[in-house]
C-alpha cells in the first residue's frame, strides 16, 4: 500500500509540474500568431518569431505527453489502491465472522473443561492407591538418576583429560608456528639485505657510469648558451684548469661559447701556474689549479654589474646539464683586513675542475 501510495503521489506531481510547461508552450506560440507580443518580446526577425514558436510546439507537446502519462499512471495506481483497500476490508470482515465463530466456541469448550475436571476429581478419589504405587516407581527412577549422575560424572573427567591433551597439542603447534614465523622472518631478512645489496651494486655501478662518461654540451644546448651569453657582449672573463683530458675538452667547449658571444677573455688572474692548452693556441694565458666541477667566482664589489652575465652563464650550463658552483669572494675580512680568498674585480673568474 505504501509503495501504490508513493506512486500515486509521484505521478501527481509529474502532472503538477507539467502544467508549466504547457503554459509555456502555448506562451510561445502566441508568439508566431500575435506580432504585437512579438515585438515585446524583441523578436525582430521572422526566423527568430519561427524558432520560438517551433520550441514552443515542441515544448507544448512533449508536455501534453508527459501529462497525458502521468493522467494514466495515476489513474491506474488509484484504481490499484482502491482494490487494495476492498481487499483488506473483505479480509477484515472474514477475521470478525472468524472471531465470532470462535468466541463461541470457547464458550461451549469452557462448559466442556468444567464437567471434565468434576469428573478428575471423582476419578482421583478411586485412585488414591495407585498414588502410592506411583510413589515406589518415582523413587527407583531417582536412584536410576543417582547412577546416571556418576556416569555422567565419569564421562566428564574423561572429557577433561581430553580437554587437557588437545591443550598441550595446540601448545606445541603454537611452539612450531613460531620456530616457522622466526625462519620467515630470517628469510625476509636475507632477502632485505640481497636487495639491499643488489641496489648498492647497481648504484656503484651507476655512479662509475656516470664518472666515465665525458662531460659533453650538446649543439642544441651550446647554441642556447651563446644566445643567453649575446645578451653581455665584451664581458670580461678569465679561465682556470685542473689538468684533466676530460676538463680539457670541457674547457674548449666553454670558451668557444664565451667567443662565439663576443665575450672578452682575458688571461688568468688568480693564483696557482699559467699554461697553454695546445688545442687552443689562440686563447691567453689559462691558469692551473685543482678542482672540482665549474666553479664561478666574483668580486663581492661586482655584483651590480656581473652578476647577470654570470647567471647566465652558469644557468646555460646547468641546462646542459654540468655541475656548477659560485661563490662570492669580498676584498677584505671583517676585520678590515685584506681577504686572501679574494679575486680580481672587473672579471667572471670560471674554473673548469676535474668530474665531481
Amino acid at each position: 500500500m505504501a509503495t501504490l501510495e508513493a506512486n500515486a503521489s509521484f505521478w501527481d506531481s509529474v502532472s503538477a509540474w507539467s502544467a508549466p510547461a504547457v503554459f509555456l508552450g502555448v506562451a510561445a506560440e502566441c508568439v508566431a500568431e500575435f506580432k504585437t507580443l512579438a515585438r515585446w518580446c524583441w523578436l525582430k526577425s521572422e526566423r527568430a518569431v519561427s524558432i520560438v514558436s517551433k520550441s514552443g510546439l515542441l515544448l507544448l507537446t512533449a508536455a501534453l505527453a508527459v501529462e497525458v502519462v502521468a493522467a494514466i499512471e495515476s489513474h491506474n495506481t488509484n484504481e490499484a489502491i482502491i482494490g487494495q483497500l476492498n481487499y483488506e476490508l473483505n479480509g477484515t470482515v472474514k477475521l470478525a465472522t472468524s472471531l465470532e465463530h470462535l468466541t463461541a466456541t470457547l464458550g461451549l469448550s469452557n462448559n466442556a473443561l468444567q464437567r471434565q475436571v468434576r469428573d478428575q476429581s471423582a476419578l482421583l478419589g478411586k485412585t488414591g492407591g495407585s498414588l502410592t504405587s506411583l510413589a515406589k516407581q518415582s523413587s527407583g527412577f531417582e536412584k536410576a538418576m543417582r547412577a546416571q549422575a556418576a556416569r555422567n560424572d565419569a564421562d566428564l573427567a574423561s572429557l577433561k583429560s581430553d580437554a587437557e591433551k588437545v591443550s598441550a597439542a595446540r601448545d606445541e603447534i603454537l611452539a612450531n608456528a613460531s620456530k616457522t614465523a622466526e625462519a620467515a622472518a630470517a628469510a625476509n631478512k636475507a632477502q632485505a639485505d640481497m636487495t639491499t645489496a643488489l641496489n648498492a651494486v647497481q648504484a656503484m655501478r651507476q655512479r662509475l657510469q656516470e664518472i666515465i662518461t665525458p662531460r659533453q654540451i650538446d649543439d642544441a644546448h651550446f647554441a642556447a648558451l651563446v644566445a643567453a651569453l649575446k645578451k653581455y657582449p665584451k664581458t670580461a672573463v678569465d679561465f682556470a684548469l685542473t689538468r684533466d683530458v676530460d676538463s680539457m675538452d670541457l674547457l674548449v667547449r666553454i670558451t668557444d661559447a664565451a667567443k662565439a658571444a663576443d665575450w672578452a677573455i682575458q688571461p688568468y688572474s688568480g693564483t696557482g701556474f699559467g699554461l697553454n692548452v695546445s688545442s687552443r693556441p689562440d686563447l691567453p694565458n689559462i691558469g692551473e689549479v685543482t678542482g672540482r666541477g665549474v666553479q664561478f667566482a666574483l668580486s663581492e664589489s661586482d655584483l651590480p654589474k656581473l652578476s647577470d652575465p654570470a647567471n647566465a652563464f652558469l644557468r646555460g650550463l646547468q641546462d646542459a646539464g654540468i655541475a656548477v658552483g659560485a661563490r662570492v669572494a669580498a676584498e677584505k675580512t671583517p676585520d678590515g683586513k685584506p681577504n686572501p680568498q679574494a679575486v680580481k674585480a672587473g672579471t667572471i673568474h670560471i674554473v673548469v675542475g676535474v668530474k665531481p
